[in-house]
């Protein structure tokens, strides 16, 4: 009783949600460290705190975070989750399938909140927005052969230099620079570059749209 007035949530959503945290390998402090942090997303969210928890845990492994680290992740986790006009159980169940191309290129999780909310923005689903931004950063960072003497050719004919991945001096990527290169590029140039349409949809959509990617 005395834990669910303390979290605002009915004790079995916190007892799964504890379970979950230890499952996770995390001590018992830090596990109500996150339980706590994760019981704000919960309540603005409308949900439970052990669904809460999910993505609160996902991105702190993903990104090799500590417990300490739990409050910042929810409050770009509840920002993040308004930008992609979805729900926190939707949110959670498709950052899933981003986080380890993001963490791998260690994309700042607060740009890709943003990121996401420009492309549902336009239309597409959150679903659809997290499949195409995964895209548009592979493809850019992770470029095959015909793609990187594509935007080799392409940065010298239009006198951009190297079109690439770019990075500030602590290493994340540099979200705004790296779309910045694209714009005014047309769709049917892009297509060329980006092997997957649904990627180069997305890198003119950013492109388009530079001041929204600010957080």
């Amino acid at each position: 009783r005395k834990l669910s007035t303390e979290f605002g949530q009915g004790t079995a959503a916190i007892t799964k949600g504890l379970f979950d945290l230890l499952s996770a390998n995390f001590s018992l402090v830090d596990s109500f460290k996150i339980l706590r942090s994760s019981s704000q997303l919960a309540v603005v969210g409308f949900t439970d705190v052990d669904k809460a928890t999910k993505p609160v845990v996902s991105i702190l492994q993903a990104y090799h975070l500590s417990a300490a680290d739990a409050e910042r992740v929810t409050i770009a986790l509840f920002r993040a989750q308004q930008q992609a006009r979805t729900d926190v159980e939707g949110f959670a169940s498709g950052i899933g399938k981003l986080l380890p191309t993001i963490a791998t290129l260690r994309v700042d999780f607060r740009d890709v909140g943003a990121a996401l909310g420009v492309l549902t923005h336009t239309g597409v689903t959150f679903n659809q927005a997290v499949t195409q931004l995964e895209r548009a950063l592979l493809s850019v960072a992770a470029p095959g052969e015909r793609t990187r003497k594509w935007m080799e050719a392409l940065g010298k004919e239009t006198g951009r230099g190297n079109i690439e991945i770019k990075r500030f001096d602590d290493g994340t990527v540099d979200l705004v620079k790296t779309m910045e290169q694209f714009k005014g590029i047309p769709l049917d140039v892009l297509t060329r570059i980006v092997p997957r349409v649904e990627g180069a949809r997305a890198i003119q959509t950013f492109a388009n749209n530079i001041d929204q990617l600010t957080t």
